[in-house]
């Protein structure tokens, strides 16, 4: 993303409202008022372009995989940002019948969610014989991304990233480029 970019505008006041309705502190909730204003504003001045497909004959697909929908769709907003076709599941126990039917090239998966989680996901990944990228987030703590680093590799499921929550929007930006290049 370029810092005049549209998308950004829209990513940085999605994560503004999210910072908003989530601190208590007065000082905080201001300084991300005024930011919120400020994107908003630039936003204003102009309609967002749609983002342009990867170079190449076929659009990048992601996949966000998590169950709180405001955290999908700020993943979402920054996927379509860095030009992919994005597609977002909040409901895990739809994953992987997503995942077969949009036939993506990179995921974000959370790894704590109910019914199915992100282990169990990535077995069935795993089974499908397909090979995207997967960047799985945890804010549970470094034990559970040590397993799945365990556990994707004692499986052969070398595309699999692990990262720890929250996550920055330039981490995000920097797996999702990377994944573009490989």
């Amino acid at each position: 993303m370029t810092p005049n970019d549209p998308h950004l505008y829209s990513v940085r006041l999605h994560e503004c409202r999210l910072l908003l309705a989530t601190t208590t502190d007065p000082i905080e909730r201001a300084a991300y008022a005024a930011m919120a204003r400020e994107f908003e504003a630039k936003l204003a001045k102009g309609p967002a372009a749609s983002p342009e497909p990867a170079s190449g004959t076929d659009r990048r697909r992601l996949l966000v995989i998590d169950d709180q929908p405001d955290v999908a769709q700020t993943l979402r907003l920054i996927g379509e940002a860095q030009g992919f076709e994005v597609e977002g599941v909040s409901d895990p126990t739809q994953a992987f019948g997503r995942f077969l039917a949009f036939e993506p090239d990179t995921i974000i998966l959370d790894l704590v969610m109910p019914h199915v989680d992100g282990f169990e996901i990535l077995q069935m990944i795993r089974a499908s014989g397909r090979t995207p990228r997967i960047l799985v987030m945890s804010g549970y703590g470094d034990f559970y991304l040590r397993m799945v680093d365990t556990l994707a590799t004692g499986s052969g499921m070398v595309n699999v990233t692990t990262i720890g929550k929250p996550v920055s929007c330039e981490s995000l930006e920097r797996f999702l480029n990377h994944s573009a290049s490989a």
